[in-house]
């Protein structure tokens, strides 16, 4: 509904007045009350139809949000104004200071008070300048009304079906490193013969040999001990082939060892990686799944609001009683109104006599906003406001009153391409407290009925606000700053 907004739903069972005798509706009609606490506005909001209600609320709520959002801006931006005034007050300040001569000082004093009286000169001029576009807005209330065709465009009722949030969009993610083979003990890189050829291990002795005894070493004696020499070689040979090769066997066993912890550690590491990444994955998915279920529900809230449009212009376009009220609450609501304006109504339309009755909040004079002129006095170092004399404030304030009745009207009757309106009766009242009881009251100040088509035929352009009105059949009206209450013909409860 809107940063700052309150809603509170209900359903009552509602009492309407035609002429003197009080009917009791028996069908159910939904009432929220919404307010904007920045603001400081509270609106009532009535009709048979709960999720046009809702609807509505929530479109005031948008109103309600950007009017504080400008509100906010212009506050910020007069704030940053000041701001800056006052530092370059405090730098001028220091520099006057640090000046050594009298005569230097008295100069930079007069440049100084001279800045000082043109940033007071500006905003008196400012603020003239937005009470000036402030009463031009007041004096064209009705002329802004006339410009265009104002029968609802139905297809911009209809929400966007474009999804607001994108897509979620990831990164991609980067290739895993190749895990090399794991290593295997009866793998070549691990044999004695491999290691003796990349020379990792000592390379054994050669084998002994028998040596050759000639006729006189046989003779003598020599061939058995040439045998025992080998012997001995040979055994000597066998051991330390032997110590070699059981050295051998444990550096490729250690060997083996290293590449298969390396190996362990790489697998570690990519497992922990594989883990990370399905994790990943697993939100990212979680992720998109919970995108794709927003947006499903997210379009099919929005098929359902594009659905009940196409359905209030049918039963627009039947003439069904509730979508003509409903259709006529929704042009008034589109009506280009200024910020400091507030307007309020229940309308009720009867089918028999093809008339709508509307019951108008009108303003009351004090809220309304200063019509002020501002001027700066040097001689004060003041900025005085001069307000609007009395007769001219109730003048202004009486044209706003009709021009906001003529420019319902019509907008109602310009809007109304099926011909369902034959005659409105605008009923404009105000909400005072009684001085009596100190309780709200609502009082009807002005009161008309207007014909369709003779009403259409004018030309409002150039129409006299209170002499129009007043000219309107049944018109029943004073001046409205007088606040004299008036006697109604046709009327319709107001909250």
């Amino acid at each position: 509904m809107g940063r700052g907004v309150i809603g509170m739903m209900r359903d009552f069972n509602t009492f309407m007045y035609f002429g003197r005798n009080l009917e009791r509706l028996n069908r159910k009609t939904w009432e929220i009350t919404v307010s904007h606490s920045g603001l400081g506005k509270t609106r009532v909001i009535r009709g048979t139809d709960k999720e046009y209600v809702l609807r509505q609320a929530n479109a005031q709520g948008v109103t309600w949000d950007g009017m504080w959002a400008r509100q906010v801006a212009s506050e910020q931006n007069k704030a940053a104004i000041g701001n800056e005034r006052a530092a370059k007050a405090t730098e001028r300040d220091a520099r006057i200071r640090l000046l050594k001569t009298e005569s230097d000082r008295r100069t930079a004093q007069r440049e100084a008070h001279d800045s000082h009286v043109a940033s007071q000169i500006e905003d008196a001029e400012n603020r003239t300048r937005e009470s000036a576009n402030r009463r031009s807005e007041a004096q064209r209330l009705l002329l802004d009304a006339l410009e265009g065709n104002l029968a609802l465009d139905w297809e911009s009722l209809k929400p966007d079906r474009t999804y607001p949030d994108a897509r979620p969009r990831f990164e991609a993610l980067p290739d895993l490193a190749e895990l090399p083979p794991k290593p295997l003990r009866s793998n070549d890189r691990y044999s004695i013969p491999y290691l003796l050829k990349m020379g990792l291990v000592t390379t054994p002795p050669p084998a002994p040999k028998r040596k050759e005894v000639g006729l006189l070493g046989r003779l003598a004696g020599g061939e058995q001990r040439a045998e025992l020499e080998y012997l001995s070689a040979k055994s000597n040979w066998d051991s330390e082939l032997h110590a070699l090769y059981e050295d051998a066997k444990l550096f490729a066993d250690q060997r083996f060892a290293a590449d298969l912890d390396a190996w362990n550690s790489l697998d570690q590491v990519r497992q922990a990686e594989l883990d990370g990444r399905q994790r990943l994955q697993a939100s990212q998915s979680e992720q998109l799944n919970t995108w794709e279920k927003k947006k499903a529900k997210w379009c099919t809230e929005i098929d359902e609001a594009q659905l009940q449009v196409d359905q209030f212009r049918s039963q627009y376009e039947a003439k069904d009683v509730d979508a003509i009220a409903n259709y006529c609450d929704q042009v008034l609501r589109r009506s280009k109104m200024p910020d400091w304006l507030d307007n309020e109504w229940d309308i009720h339309y009867e089918p028999d006599k093809s008339i709508v009755i509307l019951g108008y909040r009108l303003p009351n004079i004090e809220s309304l906003p200063n019509f002020s002129t501002f001027k700066y006095s040097e001689r004060t170092d003041a900025i005085a406001e001069k307000l609007l004399s009395k007769s001219d404030s109730d003048g202004l304030y009486d044209s706003i009153v009709f021009q906001l009745a003529l420019k319902s009207l019509y907008e109602l009757f310009q809007s109304d391409y099926i011909d369902a309106i034959v005659c409105a009766r605008f009923n404009g009242y105000v909400r005072k407290p009684n001085k009596a009881t100190g309780l709200e009251e609502v009082n009807y100040i002005i009161s008309a009925r207007a014909d369709k088509a003779s009403f259409m035929q004018m030309n409002l352009r150039a129409v006299d606000a209170k002499a129009c009105f007043q000219g309107l059949p049944d018109s029943s009206c004073g001046d409205p700053h007088q606040f004299r209450i008036v006697q109604l013909t046709d009327y319709v409860t107001s909250g």
